[in-house]
């Protein structure tokens, strides 16, 4: 007779089949970066042509507006990402989690800021300087570019939270 060692186990096997994410889940995942997708594309395709035609401000002008934005995203992007990671307080990663504050919190920065582009530079006067306009839009166009990576990134990191097998990581992935 073999070793109980060399004995074939005739139990289930150890590998148990994962839960697939489910299509809520899915869906609400999907959905939660529309927003951010749809912000960013405008923002690159249509406002150069709208601060340029509609808002009247030179080609020089629209180039330190974009400028400010780049500048203040890269500056601000490794922080948002260290901050994702961080707990802020206790109530909040318990009630909601980190990451979703910082989802809700860009998106809140994106949502002000956004009809404020597309809207009359409420500080200028016919007779201002081009400067203040410029200044108007970047700044507003740096509140923008500090949101847009806060729900980019805590967006992004919940995907393996969120997923319930590696396949799914993939499919969130292909979804947002």
């Amino acid at each position: 007779m073999a070793p109980s060692c060399f004995k074939r186990n005739k139990s289930k096997p150890s590998l148990v089949k994962q839960n697939r994410t489910a299509l809520k889940q899915r869906f609400c995942y999907g959905v939660g970066h529309v927003f951010n997708d749809l912000c960013i594309q405008a923002w690159f395709s249509y406002l150069l042509v709208y601060f340029q035609k509609v808002a009247l401000i030179s080609p020089t002008g629209t180039g330190y507006i974009f400028i400010a934005s780049q500048i203040t995203d890269a500056v601000s992007t490794p922080f948002i990402g260290y901050g994702c990671d961080k707990t802020i307080s206790k109530f909040v990663a318990r009630k909601y989690g980190n990451r979703k504050f910082w989802h809700f919190l860009g998106t809140i920065l994106i949502a002000v800021s956004w009809p404020f582009i597309f809207a009359p530079c409420f500080a200028c006067s016919p007779d201002s300087p081009e400067w203040v306009a410029v200044a108007y839009y970047g700044v507003l166009g740096s509140i923008f570019s500090v949101g847009w990576p806060m729900v980019e990134i805590s967006h992004l990191s919940l995907m393996p939270i969120v997923a319930k097998r590696s396949k799914d990581v993939m499919e969130l992935s292909a979804i947002r």
